[in-house]
C-alpha cells in the first residue's frame, strides 16, 4: 500500500482485502500500516454461510485458481485471521449476518449476476454453460430463502474480526 509504516490508528476492510489471492502479503500490509496499539477491524463472509455456499459452487464451474491464491472465505474463520496476524495482542470476534430482500430470488438473480465482479468474469468465461451456473446459484439462494411468499428474505453471514496490534 503506498502508505508509511505506522501511519493508521485503525485499518479497516469490509468484504475487499478477502479477494485479494496472496493473504499473508494483505495482512502484512495492513499490519505495517498500523501503529502500534492499533486496530486492524475486517469483516468477510463466512466458508459455511450463503455467500461461501455460492463461492464453492461458483468454484465448481471454473478453472482452479493459481496454486498461491487462497481462497477468499478463508478471512472468514477464526483460525485463518489468527495466524495472519501473529503479532496481534488481542483478537475479537464477531459472528453477524447481513439479510439481502428482493423481489424474488430470480430477480435478484438477474441483479447480482450481471452487477458482482466475479459473476462477470465468470459469465465471460463460461459462455453457454453460464446459465448452468446461474441455476446452480438460484438452487443455493432458494434452500436458504427464509421467505415463503416467493420474494427472497437471505441471510448472509459474516465474521467481524477485531485484531488489535502490539
Amino acid at each position: 500500500m503506498p502508505f508509511d509504516d505506522d501511519s493508521f490508528d485503525v485499518v479497516f476492510s469490509t468484504f475487499g482485502h478477502m479477494f485479494a489471492p496472496r493473504h499473508d502479503v494483505v495482512a502484512a500490509e495492513m499490519a505495517r500500516v498500523t501503529r502500534p496499539g492499533g486496530l486492524i477491524a475486517i469483516c468477510c463472509w463466512t466458508p459455511e454461510g450463503t455467500v461461501g455456499e455460492v463461492f464453492a459452487t461458483s468454484a465448481s464451474f471454473l478453472p482452479p485458481p493459481p496454486p498461491f491464491a487462497s481462497p477468499p472465505v478463508l478471512w472468514g474463520t477464526r483460525d485463518h485471521v489468527r495466524a495472519m496476524f501473529p503479532s496481534a495482542t488481542d483478537v475479537e470476534f464477531t459472528e453477524l449476518t447481513a439479510t439481502v430482500e428482493w423481489g424474488s430470488p430470480e430477480d435478484f438473480a438477474d441483479y447480482f449476476l450481471t452487477n458482482f465482479p466475479m459473476m462477470v468474469v465468470a459469465a465471460r468465461m463460461l459462455g453457454d454453460r453460464f446459465a448452468d451456473l446461474r441455476a446452480a446459484v438460484l438452487d443455493v439462494w432458494r434452500r436458504r430463502n427464509e421467505a415463503h411468499d416467493g420474494t427472497l428474505v437471505l441471510p448472509q453471514e459474516y465474521l467481524q474480526s477485531l485484531v488489535r496490534l502490539g
